[in-house]
C-alpha cells in the first residue's frame, strides 16, 4: 500500500481546509496501520469534532476499533455506542461492536 502518496494527498486537502473531517479520518486510519495508534486517535477525534453528527457514525466505529486494538475496552464501547446510535443498521457497525464484545466476553 503507498501510505506515503495518500499521506501527502490527505496533507494537501488540510493545507486547504485545515478542518477537513474526511482528511483528517483517513489520515487517521492511515496512522494506525503505521502502528501509530496514539496520532490515529488524535486525527479521527478531530474528525469528528469537525464533522456533523449525522455523519460520525463510521469515524466513532474506527476510533472504537483503535481504542479496541489497545485493550481500551471502555474508550471503544463508548465510541461503538455512539456509532449504533447514529447508524444502527450498518453491517460494519455491528459488525466491530460484536469484536468488542467477543473481546470483552470472550466465546466459551
Amino acid at each position: 500500500q503507498d501510505h506515503a502518496a495518500a499521506l501527502a494527498s490527505y496533507d494537501r486537502v488540510l493545507e486547504l481546509d485545515p478542518s477537513n473531517p474526511d482528511a483528517l479520518h483517513l489520515k487517521g486510519l492511515i496512522y494506525h496501520a503505521e502502528g501509530d495508534s496514539k496520532e490515529a486517535m488524535k486525527l479521527i477525534t478531530l474528525a469528528l469534532e469537525n464533522n456533523p453528527p449525522s455523519r460520525s457514525a463510521i469515524m466513532h466505529s474506527n476510533l472504537g476499533e483503535i481504542h479496541r486494538s489497545l485493550g481500551s475496552y471502555g474508550d471503544a464501547a463508548v465510541h461503538h455506542e455512539a456509532a449504533i446510535s447514529l447508524l444502527p443498521s450498518s453491517p460494519s457497525v455491528l459488525y466491530n461492536y460484536a469484536c468488542l464484545l467477543l473481546d470483552v466476553s470472550p466465546a466459551e
